[in-house]
């Protein structure tokens, strides 16, 4: 078999994993089941992955993955702030909505094995980065020091997130057009007020 159609059967295993987590949780979910949907035999799995803790462990990491390296690509883009901004936050609401099926009753399962808190803290750095390289281009201004800006970070993250996790399915599309907007104000009033203190942009 060739490397791609390893790559797409274990893409779909993820899948069927993120599907079934989300529906049943993490304790009733097996292995079993993760493979009907993904339409291949039982043993299959155990190709991919030692067991389901593992395979759970991939299914939520691969979010966070695709949002470091998403981060990342806008960080190093020749976009204003500002543009990277509302770049950042299409990226992160649509990445929510498509991981919401294992956010909604999965949360505390995450936050167990120390998904969370590892890929939060790389979240925020990445973050920093991206507000500091802005500053050095004379973009924004310091308006607030780096525990500040940390704290203030951090709470949103983990507000957004639980926000998602508590939405069901049928208002989710709402809920994320709500966020969109409220971040998009903040966003914008944070930076009238950076200019007013001396920004350049």
């Amino acid at each position: 078999m060739s490397r791609p159609q390893d790559l797409a059967k274990r893409n779909r295993i993820l899948d069927a994993a993120l599907q079934i987590f989300g529906e049943v949780g993490y304790a009733k979910a097996t292995i079993k089941d993760i493979a009907r949907v993904a339409d291949i035999a039982p043993g299959t799995v155990y190709t991919y992955f030692a067991d389901k803790r593992e395979l759970f462990r991939e299914t939520v990491q691969s979010a966070w993955t695709e949002l470091h390296t998403e981060l990342d690509r806008i960080r190093r883009s020749d976009d204003s702030y500002p543009t990277k901004l509302s770049r950042l936050r299409r990226t992160g609401l649509a990445l929510l909505k498509r991981m919401h099926p294992i956010l909604n009753g999965m949360f505390s399962e995450s936050v167990r094995m120390d998904l969370f808190n590892v890929n939060l803290e790389r979240f925020l750095d990445q973050l920093e980065e991206l507000f500091m390289e802005s500053r050095e281009r004379g973009e924004i201004h310091e308006l607030q020091d780096h525990r500040q800006r940390r704290f203030l970070l951090r709470t949103i993250a983990c507000g957004l997130l639980l926000q998602i996790s508590i939405v069901d399915a049928e208002h989710l599309d709402a809920e994320i057009e709500r966020l969109h907007e409220d971040l998009e104000r903040n966003e914008q009033s944070w930076l009238d007020m950076n200019r007013m203190l001396g920004g350049n942009r």
